[in-house]
């Protein structure tokens, strides 16, 4: 069986470019994997085109925005979702255009799909009262109560999110110091 364009150029997009090359972290692999899988199941079922069959070429401005549509429309999918899913897009069709200059117009044509215009979420933040009882909550008398205590400082001065802390590695203070002394000699 043959592979076409479009296979071969997604499989070293999202197995080699993606996490080698850009570095990008598993969550944003793990979408645009998903909108790649949406894409996929809309060609076969919405528009009767077998996975095998797509190349570059067949993902026309009107099949991308035929998906785009679906997504809001059948899928339930929010503005914002849809505009995440044509940023992946985008993103792998300018992929393609730097890989393969033989597409660079079919990339030019998805590359002009606009965005669709989402509402502006209110930011929404803590009171002080709100953060102090949040705050005094865990007993930092108790190992847990400590830990939990530790966790919610850190997580409110550095605005980092749940997943970047559970990233977190522990590193002693002698490996540090140990870094320090070599980094000096250099």
């Amino acid at each position: 069986m043959r592979t076409t364009d479009f296979a071969s150029l997604l499989s070293k997009y999202l197995l080699s470019y993606l996490p080698c090359q850009r570095g990008v972290s598993d969550n944003t692999l793990a979408s645009y994997e998903a909108a790649f899988s949406r894409l996929l199941q809309y060609c076969e079922e919405e528009r009767g085109l077998p996975v095998r069959k797509i190349t570059v070429e067949t993902l026309s401005p009107n099949l991308i925005e035929g998906y785009l549509n679906w997504l809001c429309e059948k899928q339930k999918n929010s503005a914002s979702t849809r505009n995440q899913r044509l940023s992946a897009i985008k993103a792998f069709f300018k992929f393609t255009r730097r890989e393969n200059p033989r597409y660079i117009y079919a990339c030019e044509r998805i590359l002009q799909i606009p965005t669709k215009k989402c509402p502006t979420p209110v930011l929404q933040y803590l009171s002080y009262e709100e953060i102090k009882e949040m705050l005094e909550k865990p007993n930092p008398c108790t190992e847990k109560g400590f830990r939990d205590l530790l966790i919610l400082c850190l997580l409110y001065d550095t605005g980092a999110r749940v997943s970047e802390l559970l990233d977190l590695t522990a590193v002693s203070y002698t490996h540090l110091r140990a870094h320090e002394t070599s980094q000096d000699l250099v």
